[in-house]
């Protein structure tokens, strides 16, 4: 009886550690298997937000970097290269009055004396002569250029060009003309090639020679030119540029002449003028008793002659003044010749360089002068001073 409650025991005792074991193997499976939705739940957000927001934005700078580059790069040349000559073109120098104000404003004496030579058949004289010679015409020096340091001076009288430089004078000899009146009186240099010709109806073409003075080629004139003349060549940008005797303005393009405009004048022979160049209109007054003349026009600025008479004194009654306005009318500076002494006003007296700066050729009763003149807002006039020793005399 005892044995058989004892082994009821230990198989009851059995079965329940059976029991308590399997319960335990399960409730461990089931902790084993919970950290599985954890990791997943847990990474996947993270991971995922954290990715697509670091790689989206990478592309942005393209965009931004696109517009940058262009407004960057095309416009800015274009408002750089417009206004580009102008501050090239020099301001009126200021220089201190002289002291003798007698030679106020005087081209020679109150100037920068770059070259004089004596008048003659010598090999350093310009030649000159009188329209009362015999089988002869007035003719002197008409035309001067100043480049690359050098003087070139339209000996027209002897068909050659005095060269200047360092002191040191040296001579391009040209052809003699076919015909009398063809001799030279304009002339400009472009390219080591000298333009050179008369500035009468007559003429049909302009010569072309080189630095030794060998003719290259004969440039047509437009049939309108060869009717009016032409009034004057000078270089501008490297290219040559004409004016005919009424003032318009040619441009030589491959080899012929192309109009540019015409400078339309009002009020021609009297104190009062006015200038039309496209849409530019230029009032200029010269002073009561004076008209101008010689007009060039060089970036916004009128380079003129201006006669001053006074009906009183004798023939020639005129003084003349060469002067600078601007497109507004206002006198920039002047500087005079002195009437007394001169001997003849060359036709194309007046040379401006790139820079804007004024040099004249005066041919004096001494002789001829290259200057840089010290220009003034107002010169003393001679003319006075003539009229009160003819009024002396006739007393």
């Amino acid at each position: 009886m005892n044995s058989a409650k004892r082994l009821f025991c230990i198989m009851l005792c059995a079965a329940m550690a059976l029991s308590l074991a399997t319960c335990k193997r399960d409730k461990e499976q089931e902790t084993a298997a919970s950290p599985a939705p954890t990791e997943t739940v847990t990474e996947q957000p993270t991971e995922a937000p954290t990715e697509a927001p670091t790689e989206a934005p990478t592309p942005t700078p393209a965009p931004t970097a696109e517009p940058t580059e262009t407004p960057t790069e095309v416009p800015t040349p274009e408002p750089t290269a417009t206004p580009t000559p102008e501050p090239t073109l020099k301001p009126i120098e200021e220089f201190p009055l002289p002291d003798d104000p007698e030679v106020l404003g005087d081209c020679i004496k109150d100037a920068e004396i770059i070259l004089h030579l004596s008048y003659g058949n010598g090999e350093n004289e310009v030649g000159y002569s009188d329209a009362g010679d015999v089988d002869s015409f007035q003719r002197s020096p008409e035309a001067f250029v100043i480049k690359d340091g050098k003087v070139y001076i339209l000996d027209s009288l002897r068909n050659r060009v005095i060269v200047y430089e360092d002191g040191e004078l040296s001579y391009i000899q040209f052809p003699e003309p076919e015909h009398y009146y063809d001799y030279y009186q304009a002339m400009a240099i472009v390219d080591d090639r000298i333009y050179a010709c008369s500035c009468e109806y007559l003429i049909n073409a302009i010569p072309v020679f080189d630095m030794t003075g060998s003719l290259l080629e004969m440039i047509p004139l437009p049939e309108k030119v060869q009717e009016q003349g032409v009034f004057k060549l000078f270089e501008e940008n490297g290219k040559l540029i004409m004016f005919d005797n009424y003032l318009s303005c040619y441009e030589l393009t491959s080899g012929e002449f192309v109009e540019q405009y015409v400078i339309g004048v009002e009020g021609a022979g009297g104190p009062e003028k006015t200038y039309t160049i496209g849409d530019d209109v230029i009032d200029i007054y010269t002073g009561e008793n004076s008209m101008s003349s010689g007009l060039r026009i060089y970036r916004n600025r009128v380079y003129c002659y201006a006669y001053t008479y006074n009906p009183d004194i004798p023939a020639p009654r005129a003084e003349m003044s060469y002067r600078i306005y601007d497109f507004n009318g206002e006198l920039l500076g002047a500087t005079v010749v002195d009437r007394r002494n001169v001997l003849v006003y060359p036709r194309n007296a007046m040379f401006i360089n790139s820079d804007g700066e004024l040099y004249i050729m005066c041919c004096m009763q001494d002789g001829l002068y290259i200057t840089k003149p010290h220009l003034r807002m107002e010169y003393v006039s001679h003319l006075d001073v003539i009229l009160c020793s003819v009024s002396g005399a006739a007393e």
